[in-house]
């Protein structure tokens, strides 16, 4: 006789008491209030409900870095790391001999700065 096989349990883990939300309050908005609430939530990558939890929690709810966002730190830590190397080869060769590559560095973060404003 076959051995019934235990049933797979999946899903997310189940809360502890005290992290359950038990109560709820209802908020109402005009149109164009909820249409603005719901726009900000997508920006958050929230839902309108977890949006208005944070918001009555913490005061603010933070957006999600965009793309371009990204794409400006990656650029930012890559400037950072050519500064690393340039730090290390100006001890070993001095001053003057890395000084146009110091001024490269600064004309690249110079552009950043003003892309990003």
């Amino acid at each position: 006789m076959p051995m019934p096989e235990k049933k797979k349990v999946g899903g997310r883990p189940k809360l502890a008491e005290y992290q359950k939300r038990t109560k709820s309050c209802q908020v109402m908005f005009n149109e164009s209030d909820y249409i603005y609430i719901k726009d900000k939530a997508n920006k958050c990558g929230l839902s309108i409900s977890e949006y208005c939890h944070q918001a009555a929690m913490d005061g603010s709810v933070k957006e999600r870095i965009n793309s371009e966002q990204a794409a400006l730190i990656r650029d930012i830590a890559g400037v950072a790391n050519n500064v690393n190397q340039i730090a290390h080869k100006m001890h070993a060769f001095g001053f003057e001999e890395t000084y146009h590559s110091c001024q490269e560095i600064i004309n690249v973060l110079l552009n950043l700065i003003n892309e990003f404003r």
